[in-house]
């Protein structure tokens, strides 16, 4: 599989859009990793040498005894066997009195008054020596180097003049268990032959003896610290592209682009203020949100749709443009879209009617207090538009509201008729744009006889909630929908990111020294 230069684009803008959650993972573990460096217990490990050869009797043609060293693959692992034995470890625990260096536990600890000879005392010290032994092993390495008859001893410990010393007393145990050996075998043999199998068996040179090492022998800290920044961003790619690759639902602007084959103006994070309750209420009563606030990201996203229906090819010079708002299923956001969006074209100087024709959701209604609107308007001749408009006094934007709904079912049928057509036709010299707040493309028919009526469509998408498939299919059932489609916008995405890089910054701005890099 090869990747062609597009791919490689396509690539880089997503790992550039998703920038911060790659590199969140690598700044959690590096965090880590620096808090583990400055509190960890340093390591020590000593390490000494010896040849170990096999030695076998040998007779010459005069019946002389002679020893011979013998080439066998599986001594030498015999021999590390031996090292690595209890017998071993518990002559070195013994010798140098590793038990009494643990720290007694609750359970361990003898009760006060307990006799020298009382059996408990026994118990105690024989549990402390088997904690020393497995507590000794786990410290202890041998191994052979490379295909020689070099074995290499190992010994690591948070003092440095204690693991030279536990190495060295290795080798002597080590020792004194192989001329234990030959003395039993040497007092089962003849007086004439004793001598000479003395000689024979395992026989060591010692090549290097333990000194205390000067360096610390845990993982550099540098080597660590790049380990966990790579291993995070490895993390955050992984996720970022496996979401990609894999993840259904909506998230970010290319996802939009290929599930519609549209153009996505952008992102909208939450138009909220804050609420006694604490938490997060659509101000959707404010109009003026966007051109209150230039440059922000809502601004910036809208003026693209603005820009966009400005410049279309379609629209012609002194032409009513009537945009329909539009999402997969409700509670998308798209009247607080719809709204803000009205208000950023007023700001132009250009005539807007914000339509609430959401018969079954009339939040824009409903924000407004209005008891009559629309529907009103279709089902009498003698009701005039300017009585059920509103205007806002910040934008100019003109609000009409959906009006009477006792009758839902006849109600849509308004919403849905020639009637709206033709009223819509109606305000050509009275507005520039009409921007209707649609109900969504789920389960009812609207948006299909809606999309007869509208020059184009803007599909609202709430992050992480829309399913690709879900908002093709909606689409695909929603009559000339696709083809009005101008385009989509994001919403309501969180900077959870951010909140969570400044908690990581400051959790790492408490550990202590996290401004001096001595990692080693």
């Amino acid at each position: 599989m090869t990747l062609s230069l597009t791919d490689i684009r396509a690539m880089l803008r997503i790992a550039r859009s998703n920038a911060l959650q790659i590199a969140l993972p690598a700044i959690v573990l590096a965090a880590l990793a620096v808090g583990y460096i400055l509190t960890r217990t340093p390591t020590y490990t000593a390490h000494s040498s010896m040849v170990i050869t096999n030695s076998k009797l040998g007779f010459s043609p005069d019946d002389a005894i002679y020893a011979e060293s013998q080439v066998d693959p599986t001594f030498l692992l015999t021999q590390i066997e031996v090292l690595k034995s209890d017998k071993v470890a518990l002559n070195v625990v013994d010798n140098l009195k590793l038990a009494d260096s643990l720290e007694e536990s609750a359970d361990t600890e003898p009760s006060a008054g307990t006799a020298e000879g009382d059996p408990t005392a026994s118990s105690n010290t024989d549990i402390r020596r088997q904690q020393a032994l497995q507590l000794f092993k786990q410290n202890m390495q041998v191994n052979r180097v490379e295909l020689s008859y070099v074995v290499d001893v190992a010994y690591s410990s948070n003092d440095a003049n204690k693991a030279a010393r536990v190495v060295n007393d290795i080798t002597r145990a080590y020792l004194e268990d192989l001329d234990a050996a030959r003395a039993e075998l040497a007092q089962s043999a003849s007086p004439a032959i004793r001598d000479r199998i003395k000689g024979i068996g395992a026989q060591v040179r010692i090549i290097s003896v333990a000194a205390p090492p000067l360096y610390k022998s845990n993982i550099g800290g540098v080597v660590l610290l790049l380990g966990s920044i790579i291993g995070g961003l490895a993390i955050g790619l992984g996720w970022v592209f496996g979401r990609e690759l894999f993840g259904k639902a909506i998230q970010t602007p290319d996802h939009a682009m290929t599930a519609t084959g549209r153009e996505c103006f952008g992102m909208l994070p939450w138009i909220a203020n804050a609420s006694k309750s604490g938490r997060d209420e659509v101000d959707l009563l404010n109009l003026s949100y966007a051109v209150d606030n230039p440059e922000s990201t809502t601004w910036n996203t809208l003026r693209r749709v603005a820009v966009a229906l400005d410049v279309h090819p379609d629209n012609r010079s002194g032409k009513l443009r009537r945009v329909g708002i539009t999402s997969t299923s409700a509670g998308e956001g798209k009247t607080t879209v719809a709204a803000h969006l009205a208000g950023l074209i007023a700001s132009t100087r250009a005539r807007v009617l914000l339509l609430d024709c959401n018969i079954f959701h009339p939040t824009l209604s409903e924000k407004f207090g209005a008891t009559g609107g629309i529907l009103n308007v279709l089902s009498s001749k003698e009701a005039k538009l300017a009585d059920f408009v509103s205007v806002d006094a910040r934008t100019g934007v003109h609000v009409l509201p959906i009006g009477s709904r006792k009758d839902e079912d006849l109600s849509a049928t308004y919403v849905r008729s020639e009637e709206m057509d033709l009223f819509l036709r109606q305000l050509e010299k009275q507005y520039d744009y009409v921007i209707l707040d649609l109900p969504s493309m789920g389960p009812t028919y609207d948006v299909r006889a809606a999309a007869d009526y509208c020059d184009h469509l803007l599909v609202v998408i709430d992050c992480g909630k829309v399913p690709a498939d879900n908002l093709q299919v909606a689409l695909a059932l929603s009559g000339s929908a696709p083809e009005k489609l101008i385009g989509t916008v994001i919403n309501r995405y969180h900077k959870h990111e951010l909140k969570v890089l400044s908690y990581a910054r400051r959790v790492l701005s408490r550990v202590p020294g996290s401004n001096k890099f001595m990692l080693g």
